[in-house]
């Protein structure tokens, strides 16, 4: 009978751990589905910009792609370098960065190794947002501008 009744009471441990795992869990809500092919419809160069961030980007008339784990993000913009950036989804904004080397003199006064960061702004509401808009910046030199851009889910 003790057999018995401490079987009962282990299953009535994990059954009432089981429910609260459900309880809990059904307040979690899963990220923005920002994966796939973007279009680039509109950029807009700021003073400076294009000598400190052109060079690199190259994205006139170009996409990208996001590849999404959770909140983890990869951008792989498609240019002739397939320039690669890692980030992160929090709440309707992407934030992307990448430290590049420069094999010239440096561009400006920012050295040979410049710190680019990408921040995208989702502006759709639904599950599966179709437009972002957002810049490029260099983030180690004051002297250079931003490239604002804007892009298109792919169809």
């Amino acid at each position: 009978m003790k057999i018995i009744l401490l079987y009962i009471i282990m299953v009535g441990i994990l059954f009432a751990a089981l429910l609260e795992i459900l309880r809990v869990g059904e307040k979690i809500k899963a990220p923005l589905n920002v994966s796939g092919k973007w279009n680039i419809n509109n950029i807009s160069y700021g003073d400076n910009s294009n000598d400190c961030i052109g060079i690199l980007t190259n994205t006139k008339n170009s996409n990208f792609l996001i590849d999404q784990s959770g909140i983890h993000l990869t951008l792989i913009f498609n240019n002739s370098a397939k320039t690669e950036m890692q980030g992160k989804l929090e709440n309707n904004t992407m934030t992307f960065h990448k430290i590049f080397s420069v094999t010239n003199e440096g561009i400006k006064n920012c050295g040979k190794r410049i710190n680019v960061g990408l921040i995208l702004k989702i502006i759709s509401d639904n599950e599966y947002p179709d437009k972002l808009t957002g810049a490029w910046y260099v983030l180690n030199c004051s002297e250079c501008g931003k490239i604002n851009l804007s892009a298109v889910r792919e169809q």
